[in-house]
């Protein structure tokens, strides 16, 4: 049985200005003042052009946009998942070409999941239902599949390019493989480098090095699927320290892999540099907090907010079957009934990098479905100042020339993508 979690992680985000203003400081100098309070940025945009919504064109009509991506020209690399569509768009928002039919043979998307776009140009597709990444030129002509072996590892719901080659991913999101997985020694998640060098019958990925994550074991519960057939998932926990990885414009690998405000950096060789931090500290978890966050995920299955899920079980013969969406729901509350509750509320939420070797930090809020504040770190690892709490300003996408992309839903459920001049106002 293989269960996939289509990508959350940067999506349905109001897009606004983004890039920064330093008002009393130089752009590599670090503020002055107490380290543990936030030094305001002044930030500017001004929005390009819009597409999607009800008034855009009929290859507009996106339906579930899981990831995008700028190319090195500048290009925006749009994946609609439930289409099994791949829109290459130009700076003007002219569609270049669209490619991409579902499917499992050669070229052909079943249930794509990522998207990324290489310094070559390649534009690389990790597809979950066909178990490995599919690769296009910079014209959407189909290269070649590199198949992965399960055992060895798979990526997450975020791959990303690296500028020395290959992809980078951390398997978050895609943990079950049937009731009969074995444990694994540790609740560790390795950090994946893969090549991409077709041709091979699979490519084992190289572990970079591996993100700390609380363990589950002794924790997963069987769940009763339908058929007759039992999952034994791990449970839902509630406050987990986020798992979230971004690649800087060196190739140096910025990860957060625990409650703390701590950004471990490490070579793609696996050595470690000195980690970002800055001293905001979690809070224990109240009773309060526990039946607040319950009954806020409770609430969003209930009402069809819960992220979307494929489950596909797969017999002995090589049939499969993949269970409606009631089916998903009643999985999702079971989990929900053996929820747990780490012991901390985390300090950060994800980071992002952007092209200027930025990295954006994005701190909690006051409740999962609320950003907090957003502090940036210069790409000599210096603190340059925090962004306001009232929306999520990190782009689902950011080009080489300055432009963000947000991806958006309005109260239709209808994707949009807004794409805005991102410009440096100095002080």
């Amino acid at each position: 049985m293989d269960i996939h979690r289509p990508f959350q992680g940067l999506g349905n985000h109001l897009g606004a200005a983004l890039l920064i203003s330093v008002l009393t400081t130089g752009c590599g100098q670090a503020p002055t003042g107490d380290p543990g309070i936030d030094e305001p940025l002044t930030l500017a945009s001004s929005l390009e052009l819009t597409l999607g919504g009800l008034g855009g064109q009929d290859w507009q009509a996106f339906g579930e946009v899981v990831r995008i991506a700028f190319d090195p020209q500048g290009r925006l690399i749009i994946l609609d998942q439930s289409a099994a569509r791949v829109h290459i768009v130009d700076p003007s928002g002219e569609l270049i070409m669209s490619f991409g039919t579902r499917g499992e043979g050669p070229g052909e998307l079943a249930f794509p999941l990522s998207i990324a776009a290489t310094p070559s140009g390649e534009i690389v597709v990790y597809d979950a239902s066909n178990r490995g990444f599919i690769r296009f030129d910079e014209q959407g002509e189909y290269l070649g599949n590199v198949p992965l072996d399960p055992s060895t590892g798979m990526p997450g719901q975020s791959v990303l390019s690296h500028p020395e080659g290959g992809v980078v991913s951390v398997p978050v999101g895609v943990v079950f493989r049937g009731s009969g997985l074995e444990d694994t020694e540790d609740a560790a998640l390795p950090v994946y480098h893969w090549e991409l060098n077709s041709g091979a019958d699979d490519e084992t990925p190289r572990a970079v090095t591996r993100a700390w994550r609380p363990s589950q074991e002794d924790l997963a519960t069987p769940v009763q699927v339908s058929g007759g057939i039992t999952l034994r998932a791990p449970p839902v926990v509630g406050f987990e320290p986020p798992v979230s990885l971004a690649v800087l414009s060196d190739g140096t690998l910025a990860l957060v892999d625990s409650s703390a405000y701590r950004i471990r950096r490490i070579a793609l060789d696996g050595s470690e540099l000195e980690p970002l931090s800055r001293p905001l500290h979690p809070r224990p978890v109240t009773q309060q907090d526990r039946e607040a966050d319950l009954a806020r995920r409770l609430e969003r299955l209930e009402t069809g907010q819960a992220p979307r899920m494929q489950i596909t079980t797969r017999g002995p013969g090589g049939g499969s079957t993949t269970l409606d969406q009631e089916a998903v729901r009643s999985i999702l509350r079971q989990q929900l009934e053996g929820m747990v509750f780490w012991t901390e509320v985390p300090v950060l939420r994800r980071i992002a990098s952007d092209p200027q070797g930025r990295l954006w930090v994005e701190r909690r809020g006051p409740s999962e479905d609320v950003p907090g504040a957003t502090d940036i770190f210069s790409a000599q690892g210096e603190y340059m100042g925090t962004l306001p709490g009232d929306r999520s300003w990190i782009p689902d996408a950011l080009s080489p020339d300055g432009r963000g992309a947000y991806i958006t839903r309005d109260e239709l459920d209808v994707v949009t993508i807004e794409i805005r001049r991102l410009e440096l106002q100095e002080g």
